[in-house]
Parts: structure tokens; C-alpha cells; sequence
């Protein structure tokens, strides 16, 4: 029975969390068409994802900085994400 009670949520895991890659990548790639700057999908927590730009690091390095806790830099930042959208922007007419 435990087994099956694993196997189980194991599957409800692997789906939720494909569903939510899916949104944060496509939220990624509008925002992207949008502004033509580029953004990378990272984890935020335990179980959440969150699109993020070089904005947002550089806030969280002057965070940081303040409360005396390591920054990171642009190659950290591609090492952590799942998703980044591409260099080039994509222009609107």
C-alpha cells in the first residue's frame, strides 16, 4: 500500500512540476518578445520557479551586500537556471 501511496504522489509531483516549468517558460519567452531582454527561469524556494532578468540580479546583490551575504554573478545565475531565452531580441513591429 506505502508503495503504491509513493508511486502516487511520485507521478502528482512529476506533473505538477512539468506544468509549472511550462508556464515559467513561456512566461519567460513573452516577457522576453516584450522587452528583448534576457531571462532565466530559477528555482525560488523549495517547490516554486520564478522568471528573473539581470535587473532583478543586480537588486539582489545590493541585498545582498547590505545583510552581508555572498552575491552572485551572471555565470552563477546561468548555472542555476532551468531556462534562459536566447541573446538576441526579437523586435516587434
Amino acid at each position: 500500500m506505502k508503495k503504491l501511496w509513493n508511486k502516487i504522489v511520485f507521478e502528482y509531483n512529476s506533473i505538477h512540476n512539468s506544468i509549472s516549468f511550462w508556464y515559467m517558460k513561456r512566461k519567460a519567452n513573452k516577457l522576453h518578445r516584450l522587452t528583448g531582454k534576457r531571462y532565466h527561469v530559477v528555482p525560488s524556494g523549495k517547490h516554486s520557479l520564478m522568471v528573473v532578468d539581470n535587473t532583478y540580479l543586480d537588486f539582489y546583490n545590493r541585498q545582498a551586500k547590505k545583510h552581508r551575504k555572498p552575491t552572485i554573478d551572471i555565470m552563477q545565475l546561468l548555472k542555476m537556471s532551468y531556462y534562459s531565452t536566447s541573446v538576441q531580441s526579437i523586435v516587434r513591429q
